[in-house]
């Protein structure tokens, strides 16, 4: 009896608890307005290189971020070369460069300046990327599963094959097109360390686990990376893959390379700019 009583009483308390629908309504404070960067560049002449340049925004507004105009974008080579990219006339805080091809083994810089608005006009931010080495892809090849097994869905799948440069320290993105369009999902993250495979013929290495259909067009692209910004796609990553639960990290900006010329300025920056070298290889996917 006294257990049957127990339960009963257990079970009125959980009701209780149950049955509150009070509306918490959070007043959160804004952080302060900061610059956003997003710049790579390549060796590829394929198209512009290109900078975006953003200011950051509530959390609880959804919508696109504002962006950062006016400002003065500089690249400096480490042989001494300059160049300017301009703001173009089509999107406002893309600021694209024509002409710039970068080079293996050269560091660039970049100088960000003059930006308009949020008390930025007098702030001068740089950063500075290794343009490393990158491998060849020899080919790709399709590997066709004609049936869902409830861990591969039926299509095709992508397989890489080509050599990994001998000496450790090399890191790689790997970045898929169907059809001309980016794969983006947050599973579609894909970068390694060269930690398990120096030097040697990588073979058969399927980078997607998501099927493409037959008549697919799909281009792989190989991106290097230094070892920082392997670093910052690692915090990236944690971030996207953090449930949120009460054992998960609390949410944090990753790491940024981006910093003030004037370390006493309040006015900071977040974002990240990057080299890396670009190679490619493109498949139709049929039988």
């Amino acid at each position: 009896m006294k257990n049957i009583k127990f339960y009963f009483q257990l079970l009125a308390v959980l009701v209780a608890f149950s049955s509150c629908d009070d509306v918490i309504d959070l007043d959160l404070n804004d952080g302060p307005i900061q610059l956003v960067v997003d710049g790579q560049l390549d060796n590829s002449a394929a198209q512009p290189d290109t900078i975006l340049l953003k200011w950051t925004g509530s959390y609880f507004v959804n919508k696109p971020l504002p962006a950062a105009t006016g400002a003065t974008v500089k690249v400096n080579s480490s042989d001494g070369a300059t160049y300017v990219f301009a703001e173009t006339a089509e999107k406002s805080g893309k600021y694209v460069n024509q002409t710039f091809v970068g080079e293996v083994g050269k560091t660039y810089t970049i100088n960000i300046s003059n930006v308009q608005g949020n008390g930025y006009e007098s702030e001068t931010f740089t950063a500075a990327s290794l343009l490393k080495r990158v491998p060849p892809i020899d080919s790709l090849k399709t590997n066709y599963r004609p049936e869902n097994t409830g861990i591969y869905d039926k299509g095709y799948y992508i397989q890489y094959f080509g050599p990994e440069p001998v000496g450790s320290g090399d890191y790689y993105r790997f970045k898929m097109y169907v059809n001309g369009k980016l794969r983006n999902q947050p599973s579609d993250l894909a970068f390694t360390s060269d930690q398990l495979v120096d030097g040697n013929y990588i073979d058969d290495l399927e980078l997607s686990s998501e099927p493409c259909e037959e008549g697919d067009t799909v281009k792989i692209e190989t991106l290097s990376l230094t070892d920082d910004t392997y670093q910052f796609y690692l915090e990236l990553q944690s971030q996207m893959q953090s449930g949120g639960g009460p054992f998960s990290p609390p949410f944090a900006n990753v790491r940024t390379n981006i910093v003030n010329s004037n370390a006493s300025s309040n006015k900071k920056a977040v974002g990240y700019f990057r080299c890396v070298g670009l190679s490619s290889a493109s498949i139709i996917c049929k039988p």
